[in-house]
């Protein structure tokens, strides 16, 4: 596959932002989020909602990924 980042947002249950991330994809094709803002602080436990997508070398989106995650602390 030609994808070469990816961008991570991470969405309350109200829908606000709470995490954004874009970044290169490595070798490792590892996406890690900590439970905490871009800021640094701790979010508290609950359902939250997640896009992943994968971008390829031109630009174009090659796969968004929905789904639900539920941190527990």
């Amino acid at each position: 596959s030609d994808v070469c980042s990816s961008d991570l947002v991470i969405f309350d249950r109200t829908g606000n932002i709470v995490y954004q991330n874009k970044e290169d994809v490595g070798t490792s094709r590892e996406i890690t989020w900590d439970g905490t803002t871009e800021s640094g602080s701790a979010v508290p436990s609950g359902l939250y909602f997640y896009v992943l997508q994968a971008i390829k070398a031109d630009g174009t989106t090659e796969k968004d990924i929905k789904g639900t995650l539920t941190l527990t602390r």
